[in-house]
């Protein structure tokens, strides 16, 4: 397994009149409960709905605890706790419970969990980086782009390239839908759940 990266500027930090530069992944794509679900119901005994049920479950508890003032930790996963905000006081006696609002929920990941995303992981540098817009490149220069990602990675999904360019997803499925209109990728399920890869060549056999 592997992961990419590329660098990033820090726009509060300089170093010699230059932005210093911090690595950041390269996230190929966000992996979606409903594909968690397919993988689990997959490698297990559990149908798809039993697993969506325990999901939903598991989330609604954690929802119920937070909300009681409790912090949740999961085994294998880590800790979900609240932080909260107001306005700055210098006395107590200044702000009241109205003005006490939930920020976010912070979640804190346990050791072992960093400790096992570490092993047998090897970290390269991305080919392409954080690519900019899709607006600042032609059509065939996307196409070139995704040419060689699906060469390297055999298919992409809309929500993928979506992802990958940082555009809108309807953006992203009107390109590949233009693409595969243009015999250049075939694709397999429907909808939001199609997944693109390059069309073979006739005349050309698998090896």
């Amino acid at each position: 397994m592997d992961i990419k990266y590329d660098f990033k500027a820090n726009p509060f930090k300089e170093k010699d009149g230059k932005p210093v530069l911090y690595p950041a992944v390269v996230v190929k794509e966000t992996i979606t409960t409903d594909h968690i679900v397919k993988e689990l119901s997959k490698h297990s005994a559990y149908s798809a709905g039993c697993v969506v049920g325990v999901l939903q479950e598991v989330a609604d508890m954690v929802v119920s605890h937070l909300r009681q003032g409790k912090n949740v930790r999961l085994d294998g996963l880590g800790t979900f706790s609240l932080a909260l905000s107001s306005r700055e006081v210098t006395d107590r006696k200044e702000i009241r419970a109205a003005s006490v609002r939930i920020k976010k929920v912070n979640f804190r990941p346990v050791p072992e969990l960093v400790k096992r995303v570490r092993q047998e992981t090897d970290i390269l540098r991305a080919e392409f980086g954080f690519l900019p817009t899709v607006k600042k490149r032609s059509k065939e220069e996307r196409w070139t782009l995704l040419e060689a990602y699906l060469k390297e990675h055999g298919s992409i999904t809309r929500l993928a390239y979506s992802e990958w360019l940082g555009v809108a997803r309807t953006t992203a499925a009107y390109e590949l839908k233009a693409w595969y209109e243009e015999k250049r990728l075939d694709k397999e399920g429907k909808h939001s759940h199609a997944v693109y890869v390059l069309r073979r060549q006739e005349g050309i056999a698998e090896v």
